[in-house]
């Protein structure tokens, strides 16, 4: 009798351990090879449920602009060989990430922009979240826009860009060479590097800030690098405006200017000789919200800088 009891309550507890086994399941990821359709946007266009999905892009690929839109989706592409080369067809952003929609790209993954383009390569909208990681790549992106800024990725209110590797370079825009942020942009590794902020194209006399990065939302630096960008009026390498925010940690590292004139550099309008004025911020350039006056610093190393709470000896420590 008491080994039929032991046995009951042995199968019960069993029956009752599979159970929640079943319920902590995840769904595995849907691998979708771009090999078996007649084009990576039909490829693209297969992804139509909601869970996660791994795009397997084998040959380079000329697309138009393409929307992400299928909500509740966290779309992967990757190269399982050697790098792939994704380029812009015509104009507007290569990628338009929309809401509740994850787009991850990684090793191998490049996105190619256009000589003559009227937007970032990657757009992220409100509610979209954008990450890059690894070796992907994007770059060679020129924005001739007067007005819709960014020249790599443009991050729009309520957008989030996690930047983990990767290179964003050789962009250009009349600001955010290289990104130009009014969401949250969180930078724990990679580089952003030869990007340019150039001004208005039809005035060679205009303006232009951040030729790595223009940040009106929030910008987290905890990793990675940012170098050898150029800009027109201030923020060589990182603009802050006075509705932005700015923490700088960990081994993140943005050069200024050096003696040889390479580095992140401010230039005169005619893009000549680098600017010598303290107001130029080779490296950073910020407005503080309390007292609206400009910090700027033009070489930067280590850790230490958070433009809410920073006293101004912590932010001569940047």
């Amino acid at each position: 009798m008491k080994k039929n009891v032991f046995i009951f309550l042995l199968a019960f507890l069993l029956s009752i351990g599979f159970l929640f086994t079943g319920c902590d399941e995840v769904d595995p990821p849907t691998i979708i090879k771009s090999s078996d359709f007649n084009s990576l946007k039909e490829a693209f266009d297969s992804i139509i449920e909601p869970g996660t999905y791994i795009v397997e892009i084998s040959a380079n690929s000329n697309i138009s602009s393409y929307t992400f839109n299928k909500k509740e989706t966290n779309i992967f592409l990757e190269s399982p060989g050697s790098k792939v080369t994704l380029d812009l067809t015509g104009t507007g952003s290569l990628f338009i990430v929309s809401e509740n929609v994850t787009l991850n790209i990684g090793d191998g993954v490049v996105l190619k922009g256009s000589s003559s383009n009227d937007a970032a390569l990657v757009t992220i909208n409100n509610g979209g979240k954008f990450e890059m990681s690894g070796t992907a790549e994007i770059g060679y992106n020129n924005n001739t826009h007067a007005s819709n800024f960014g020249g790599g990725v443009r991050i729009l209110t309520g957008g989030t860009f996690l930047m983990k590797g990767g290179t964003i370079s050789d962009n250009n825009a009349r600001d955010g060479g290289g990104v130009y942020n009014f969401g949250t942009f969180t930078m724990s590794g990679g580089t952003i590097k030869n990007n340019t902020a150039r001004g208005n194209i039809s005035n060679t006399n205009d303006v232009s800030s951040g030729g790595g990065v223009c940040n009106f939302g929030k910008f987290n630096m905890t990793g990675g690098s940012i170098n050898s960008n150029t800009a027109r009026y201030a923020g060589g390498g990182v603009y802050i405006d006075e509705v932005g925010s700015f923490t700088k940690s960990g081994n993140s590292i943005i050069t200024g200017i050096n003696e040889t004139g390479t580095g992140n550099k401010v230039v005169t309008n005619n893009e000549g000789t680098a600017l010598t004025s303290p107001t130029a911020g080779h490296a950073v350039f910020a407005f503080r919200k309390e007292t609206q006056i400009p910090k700027v610093r033009n070489n930067t190393a280590g850790n230490g800088i958070n433009l809410n709470t920073a006293t101004d000896e912590n932010w001569a420590e940047l």
